[in-house]
């Protein structure tokens, strides 16, 4: 690991990650006329966005796609010059439930019992609601932000419900969909803080709109331009320990 100290960095901003959040906000910054330092762990750029060359195939290892509401990556695809496509959507879509065995369907709805789709909709319902409550922007300013805080994903989604394929079912969305975290280690509220940065809840488990297109030649792209125009001002192998 090279040592920082040496590099003797003097900056007006320091930006700790150098993915493409870290790398929008440093090229802001920049147009804005102030000097900045981006310091990643990695030996790449793209935190999540992570497209690579396996057995010859080009894969999206991370993130990958670009739904319809997010004007901000859209605006910035175009304006790095990249192309997208629309997902392919023909063909049988895959379920594989608690029994462990793989079903084919087609349609929106998983292959589940007609009481479990029932639990799904009537929690869905629910959270939809809550999360239309939720601003974005401030979502700790929510009378419940403490409350919603301080239970997890999972404990939440439990109490609603003893249906456990309900419960696998709705918690996919936020969990190892969108966080690809397990559902018991965020809270109620950064779930429904990831819906509303979506419209809705719904939104999350709308394949047409949440998995809508995607970059051709991968997303990573979009950091990996964003740090070609910041130049030697992103530093790699740089993990930062203390603040």
């Amino acid at each position: 690991m090279a040592d920082l100290t040496r590099d003797v960095i003097t900056r007006d901003v320091v930006i700790v990650g150098a993915g493409a959040a870290g790398l929008t906000a440093a090229n802001d910054l920049r147009k804005a006329g102030l000097s900045v330092a981006v310091l990643e762990a990695r030996d790449r750029v793209g935190g999540r966005l992570w497209t690579d060359v396996i057995d010859g195939a080009m894969l999206e290892i991370g993130g990958q796609w670009v739904s319809p509401d997010q004007h901000a990556l859209i605006d910035t695809v175009a304006e790095l010059g990249l192309e997208t496509f629309s997902r392919y959507r023909e063909g049988d879509s895959v379920y594989v439930g608690p029994d462990g065995v793989a079903h084919r369907f087609t349609g929106e709805m998983f292959p589940v019992s007609p009481e479990t789709e029932a639990v799904i909709a009537e929690i869905t319902e629910r959270l939809d609601a809550m999360v239309a409550e939720i601003d974005p922007d401030r979502p700790w300013a929510h009378e419940k932000a403490a409350e919603w805080d301080a239970i997890s994903w999972d404990a939440w989604l439990r109490a609603q419900t003893d249906d456990d394929e309900a419960v696998r079912n709705l918690a996919f969305a936020t969990g190892s969909a969108m966080l690809t975290k397990p559902t018991h280690a965020f809270s109620l509220l950064q779930s429904l803080l990831m819906a509303a940065s979506a419209g809705s809840y719904s939104h999350l488990v709308d394949a047409d709109f949440i998995l809508d297109k995607r970059v051709v030649g991968g997303l990573q792209q979009v950091p990996v331009l964003l740090a070609e125009r910041l130049g030697d001002d992103v530093f790699l192998n740089r993990p930062v320990r203390t603040i």
